[in-house]
């Protein structure tokens, strides 16, 4: 991870992160950590560590990069072939400091919060998956789709989202090299405190600082929104995608 780099906003669409200070601490990073790659390391020989992915960016001097250090709770582990309808409090699937780890034919139903996580995990893949509605539609954990937080290199493709709050995959706290890609999302909705509806909420979003360097392709859905309040990004692809401004067919 480093700062600095001049393109770096925590101002996002519609406001400003304001715990972007703070941002990464609940994942065991320190302040300042907008900017980030998670890596796998495969050998570590003296001072030489060797790693997968490359870097993504080059990481200068000037900018005080730093390497931080987590312990894998799970690599190469699936969760395959089931349904999920599911009213405990917060996620229905929570996949933490994993490596090449995958969900795939999963059916996941009406979760009380998001219906997972990819936090802090470098290669784990969600493919395949029925994600439909979520009692609450409102901001926070409660956004009833996917999250790739802290997150790189993972992929999210082949998904169909439907009913959900902010539409299928969000990409949050500099996730980066992520591919989004071949997904379809639709009647997506927002409560706000009032319990005004709003109908238009995007397939996918960035959000959070400083999300970059991912891939947006083949998905179907209302719209791809980036800088989506809280923090910008940049240095993404948005490819081949079908978004028609509306939520109903």
């Amino acid at each position: 991870t480093q700062t600095g780099e001049p393109f770096m906003q925590q101002t996002g669409e519609s406001s400003s992160c304001g715990n972007c200070n703070g941002i990464g601490v609940d994942a065991g990073f320190p302040n300042h950590t907008w900017f980030l790659q998670m890596v796998y390391v495969t050998d570590v020989s003296g001072t030489s560590v060797t790693f997968w992915p490359p870097l993504f960016w080059e990481y200068k001097a000037a900018r005080s990069p730093r390497a931080f250090k987590f312990n894998t709770t799970a690599i190469y582990a699936g969760l395959e072939d089931l349904t999920l309808n599911q009213s405990v409090p917060r996620f229905a699937i929570m996949a933490n400091q994993n490596a090449f780890c995958w969900v795939s034919n999963v059916w996941i139903m009406n979760p009380s919060g998001d219906h997972g996580w990819f936090s802090v995990c470098v290669g784990n893949e969600l493919r395949h998956t029925y994600n439909y509605e979520g009692q609450n539609h409102g901001p926070g954990s409660t956004d009833a789709c996917w999250k790739c937080n802290w997150a790189s290199s993972c992929v999210i493709a082949d998904n169909i989202f439907i009913r959900t709050h902010t539409g299928g995959p969000m990409v949050n706290y500099g996730a980066s090299g992520n591919v989004i890609a071949y997904n379809f999302s639709t009647n997506h909705y927002h409560v706000d405190g009032s319990g005004v509806t709003g109908l238009l909420h995007p397939m996918a979003t960035s959000h959070s600082a400083y999300p970059h360097m991912n891939l947006y392709e083949g998905n179907f859905g209302g719209q791809i929104k980036m800088d989506a309040s809280q923090g910008g990004s940049s240095h993404s692809t948005i490819l081949r995608n079908c978004m028609i401004s509306a939520n109903w067919w």
